[in-house]
């Protein structure tokens, strides 16, 4: 497709997040083109986008999520193997993954808890033949229907069974989400399934996610050359006024001031379109998060686009409904290890090796995670940090009897040890400073859609312009992991550029006999 592109070519990648930075990676391996000819435009002073980590002993730490991963996320791990953990070191990022998670091997003993902190048996999924029925039907008929929702396919009675509760506090599946992308999830992780109450078969990254990912990615592609504007918001871009368009300027806002790059046909620009952080706010131990100023510079930039491109998405129907797509989650920072150990008597699990806690009584359902130790790169040893989230974040609390997204993070936190019935609660408290952040859009890639909501990353109706992210049109992939990103940014660069690579296939363990019968054995228990 890409007959004007070439070693001179420029590239320019909007958005500072993983799908950017990935598409940067491509087009030094395997596109050749110059590392100084990239650019990467980001609004804000850091990049990582969802993949985030900030704060300090002193302060607090904070991180807006976590992200699991599983080994074939081969697309993620193609670029990784090629990405140094550290300039001093010759272990690759992808080794260090695979090397941490050989030492901390993921086995979760406690994943879902009543209101009495008394365990839930998870060793059988609850789910009875109407339900697999309803699973079937799924999987035989969702296909390509977008605009239906997951109570569409599934009786009342399937979201109270275990097999639920452990789906939706993972992946954050709710009722009225996407029926097609609960079925490509089925589909995906099907491998998963007969030791998904253990988190069995799960990986993580021995730091946060910007640590292990970010810190790493772009300190490879500092050293190689590409260019990085922080501060850069970019507003708008223009087009060739021809039948098939493309882009020829990039305007930005830095420093209160309004410039224009231009753009020559023989040049990219790869937009990451949307943002599942974008308006987040920020609390603190006695301030809720404020109120988020919606929609955000990147879903305005994406309307833009739409209105000039065609066949280049919909974003409004992604952000319509933010009592749907909404979260609060909290990262608490404690300087005494005592919690950390009353978590690990009840759990018998030691940091790290544990999944998710979830409380499926709870009025806000909340879930925490305790990582191993340190999470954080530069985290002092006096230092211990969780994590965790609220599903229900417009409930009412059942001993902080307000709505989560309106409690700052005394409050919650205090929430949380109504939960656990621990007896400290004063000493807790005493050592921990719990930050909320709320998350207007973090599951707005779930939401039921036209079909041409999601664009394809390279459309015939621009020359020079490509989408990534989690909200371009990838078959048979899921959002809302990191491979999805990666694979957009592959996709973007390899069809624009036309490399003469194959991008690696989705795994589908559908269509391995062992794994097929291991997931239906897992489900009839």
């Amino acid at each position: 497709m890409a007959t004007s592109f070439g070693p001179n070519s420029r590239a320019y990648c909007v958005g500072g997040g993983i799908a950017s930075l990935s598409a940067a990676f491509f087009l030094i391996r395997d596109a050749r083109i110059p590392p100084a000819n990239i650019t990467i435009l980001e609004e804000l002073p850091v990049n990582g986008g969802c993949l985030d980590a900030s704060g300090d002993p002193a302060i607090g730490y904070v991180s807006r999520g976590g992200r699991m991963f599983e080994e074939h996320y081969v697309c993620m791990y193609d670029m990784l193997k090629d990405v140094p953990f550290a300039s001093t070191s010759a272990l690759s990022s992808r080794d260090d993954i695979f090397f941490f998670n050989q030492d901390v091997v993921s086995d979760a003993r406690c994943r879902l808890v009543d209101s009495g902190r008394q365990k839930l048996d998870d060793s059988s999924y609850g789910l009875s033949w109407r339900h697999l029925l309803a699973m079937t039907r799924l999987l035989l008929f969702a296909k390509g229907k977008t605009q239906k929702k997951i109570s569409d396919y599934f009786p009342d009675s399937f979201f109270s069974t275990v097999f639920w509760r452990l789906w939706t506090t993972s992946f954050s599946f709710q009722e009225w989400s996407n029926a097609d992308e609960l079925r490509r999830y089925f589909l995906r992780f099907i491998q998963l399934l007969p030791g998904f109450n253990q988190f069995l078969g799960i990986q993580r990254t021995r730091y946060n996610q910007y640590d292990a990912l970010i810190e790493p990615l772009q300190n490879y592609l500092r050293e190689s050359g590409v260019v990085f504007q922080q501060s850069t918001t970019v507003e708008e871009l223009s087009f060739t006024d021809e039948k098939r368009l493309s882009v020829n300027g990039i305007r930005v806002r830095r420093s209160g001031s309004i410039e224009s790059i231009p753009v020559s046909e023989s040049d990219a620009v790869f937009v990451t379109l949307g943002s599942m952080v974008e308006s987040s706010t920020r609390g603190s131990m006695r301030q809720a998060a404020p109120a988020p100023s919606l929609p955000g510079s990147s879903w305005t930039l994406w309307k833009s686009i739409s209105q000039s491109v065609r066949r280049a998405g919909n974003p409004d129907v992604f952000i319509e409904n933010v009592a749907e797509t909404e979260w609060v989650s909290f990262t608490v920072t404690q300087s005494d290890p005592a919690f950390f150990e009353l978590i690990e008597r009840i759990t018998d699990n030691k940091p790290g090796t544990g999944g998710l806690i979830s409380f499926v009584e709870s009025g806000w359902f909340l879930s925490i995670v305790l990582f191993h130790q340190p999470f954080y790169a530069a985290q002092p040893e006096d230092r211990y940090v969780f994590w965790g989230y609220g599903l229900k974040p417009h409930g009412t609390g059942d001993l902080i009897k307000k709505r989560m997204v309106d409690c700052n993070g005394e409050e919650i936190l205090l929430e949380l040890l109504h939960h656990l019935k621990f007896d400290e609660t004063e000493a807790i408290l005493s050592y921990s400073n719990c930050i909320p952040t709320r998350m207007p859009y973090i599951t707005s890639q779930f939401q039921p859609r036209s079909d041409n909501a999601r664009p394809q990353p390279v459309s015939s109706a621009c020359s020079n312009l490509a989408f990534t992210g989690q909200y371009v049109e990838l078959k048979d992939d899921v959002v809302f992991t990191v491979e999805y990103s990666v694979r957009s940014a592959m996709t973007a660069v390899y069809n624009l550029f036309d490399v003469k690579k194959k991008i690696p296939h989705v795994y589908k363990g559908q269509y391995h006999p062992v794994v097929l019968w291991n997931a239906i054995k897992a489900l009839l228990r």
